[in-house]
């Protein structure tokens, strides 16, 4: 199997991003203003016309239509009608915040009509774009050139986050031998980012997620079959393998990242449930050897949160904690109970001269020896 992703166009292209993005002088105020404008919108409760929404459906199709050879144009067009528009209009008819990103972005970008797809049908694919990856139309990952419209929103504070706890990982990953668990494995950004030598260490990724689709695209990105990689993928629920006895003391590392905030739930008054979120960390210390290391995140509350969910239909099962203290306070004695020190917290990079705060906490930990 060929490599879908041209790595190197990957690479290139994200440090790129990461310049622009990281300059003292570059203050992206358009996308900031764009945000608050829209969500804005979302909040005013009007519906989109039925004009607006049928030149946004043309204008996309014949962008489609117009990239496409002879012999994708009707499978393509099909596609697109029979599976893509329906789900779009339905999100975008009743949210005029909704009809008019779409309008301003796009009909201009060969992704957001699969990206809002994979929003409500693969969250795994639809943070992608972190790494600099958007998902075809027709389900082929491509390196998303800097001329989409969806470019830009690469350097999107959460996504900046997602950036970050990718990159803090997979440095640490790179020097663990041994097994490694992934409970909501997701497509492992970690470990085709960043000239990660994935199939080349002496390591083994045992992943569990409860999405089918998943290991196949995985293929489709790093261009080959996942066992020759060093990749043993589970689709199910990632507790069941407590019923493997075997299983427990063996690994030298837990990923959890993009899965921690779906486990702690809202309770009213800045108050949580973390009944879930402990039952995990459990797990993970009964799989872990002494001195393995566990590695998750937690979404802190930020505006940008609003524009992914009253915009973008982000789910809404996802806890936002209140503040990078407040996480620190609410994880910490978890860990401890269940045999985890040597517990360090960060945040991705923000700029607080122009008023960002941290999107997330990131949580590093290690079971004691």
């Amino acid at each position: 199997m060929n490599n879908a992703i041209d790595v190197g166009a990957l690479r290139g292209a994200l440090a790129n991003t990461q310049l622009i993005f990281a300059d003292p002088d570059y203050r992206d105020l358009q996308r900031g203003f764009t945000h608050d404008r829209l969500v804005k919108m979302a909040q005013n409760g009007k519906e989109t016309s039925d004009p607006l929404l049928n030149y946004v459906r043309d204008r996309m199709l014949w962008r489609i239509l117009a990239n496409s050879s002879a012999k994708e144009r009707a499978i393509q067009k099909e596609y697109f009608l029979d599976e893509l528009w329906p789900l779009l209009f339905k999100l975008a008819k009743p949210n005029q915040g909704t009809g008019q990103f779409l309008l301003e972005t796009g009909v201009s970008s060969d992704f957001i009509h699969k990206f809002f797809y994979n929003i409500q049908r693969c969250l795994a694919k639809a943070v992608l774009p972190a790494s600099g990856i958007g998902d075809s139309l027709m389900g082929v990952p491509k390196v998303i050139p800097s001329i989409d419209s969806m470019f830009p929103y690469i350097g999107d504070q959460s996504y900046k986050m997602i950036q970050y706890r990718v990159d803090t990982a997979r440095d640490i990953l790179i020097d663990i031998k041994g097994k490694i668990f992934c409970p909501g494995g997701g497509l492992l950004p970690e470990v085709f980012t960043g000239g990660y030598p994935l199939g080349k260490l002496d390591q083994e990724f045992i992943v569990y997620d409860t999405d089918p689709t998943l290991p196949l695209y995985l293929e489709k990105i790093i261009g080959g079959k996942l066992k020759d990689f060093g990749i043993e993928y589970r689709c199910g629920d990632c507790r069941s393998i407590r019923a493997i006895a075997s299983e427990e003391g063996t690994y030298s590392a837990i990923l959890a990242n993009g899965l921690m905030s779906y486990t702690i739930k809202d309770s009213g008054s800045f108050g949580y449930d973390t009944k879930e979120f402990a039952s995990l960390i459990e797990l993970f210390s009964w799989l872990l050897q002494p001195g393995g290391q566990c590695f998750f995140d937690v979404q802190l509350a930020h505006l940008i949160l609003l524009f992914c969910v009253l915009v973008l239909y982000w789910p809404k099962g996802m806890c936002t904690i209140k503040d990078f203290n407040t996480a620190k306070t609410l994880v910490t004695p978890i860990l401890r109970n269940y045999n985890f020190t040597d517990i360090k917290f960060s945040h991705e990079p923000v700029r607080a001269d122009i008023g960002e705060k941290e999107a997330g906490i990131y949580t590093i930990a290690r079971k004691a020896a």
